[in-house]
């Protein structure tokens, strides 16, 4: 009996015990795994951060080049605004009657571009 005993105890053992090593090398996979996904996850993440400040950075980069040019094309219209030379009256000229109506055409036109490019300014 005693020897039955014994023989089942360790067929039990060496039932439960077989697999032990392999368990434990499978969970110190399982945990590097893990963290190496979180690593991973956390780079990818830096990733996006540095790809959204580089796109911020040639937005900004890109609006400094076209300030100038808008500054220019900002005094130019300032300047036709104010000084520019555009005659209109009824007075005939070769049977033709130059209208009024395009001088404020003229006019607005000019003030829609000033406030547009003060805006984008």
């Amino acid at each position: 009996m005693e020897a039955m005993m014994g023989g089942t105890f360790d067929g039990l053992r060496e039932l439960f015990g077989y697999n032990r090593e392999s368990y434990f090398f499978d969970q110190d996979l399982r945990l590097k795994r893990e963290y190496q996904e979180q690593d991973m996850r956390v780079k990818q993440f830096m990733l996006y951060r540095e790809d959204v400040h580089d796109l911020t950075k040639l937005t900004t980069g890109k609006m400094d080049s076209y300030l100038l040019l808008a500054l220019v094309e900002l005094g130019c219209c300032l300047d036709l605004l104010v000084h520019g030379v555009v005659h209109v009256s009824l007075v005939e000229r070769l049977d033709r009657v130059q209208p009024t109506w395009l001088l404020y055409l003229y006019v607005i036109s000019l003030a829609e571009a000033f406030v547009y490019l003060f805006l984008s300014a």
